[in-house]
């Protein structure tokens, strides 16, 4: 499926895509290969991405976000690699999916 929307994506682009969680099926490698895909296709259009795989954060030169949830309300922030890493990788261990 994923292969499909990037053929989709590369015939004719769209200014901004929002992808949910798409990689989490895919494996390491595979995950590495969207990332430079999107990469590629970023000069075109812009992606806002939530995934919690490591492969696409270290690869893809973007802002990062942290969301979170105190009293009842929704913060948005940016964050730096490093801490965006240390949240996936906080992520993976407690379902054991590092």
């Amino acid at each position: 499926m994923v292969s499909l929307i990037f053929a989709v994506l590369k015939l004719d682009a769209a200014p901004f895509y929002i992808l949910d969680e798409f990689d989490h099926a895919l494996d390491s490698q595979y995950r590495s290969s969207i990332a430079l895909l999107i990469s590629e296709l970023s000069s075109r259009s812009q992606f806002l991405i939530t995934t919690f795989k490591p492969e696409l954060i270290r690869s893809v030169e973007a802002k990062l976000f942290e969301v979170s949830y105190k009293g009842k309300k929704s913060a948005i922030s940016e964050i730096p690699l490093d801490r965006a890493l240390r949240i996936v990788s906080a992520v993976g261990a407690e379902t054991g999916k590092v």
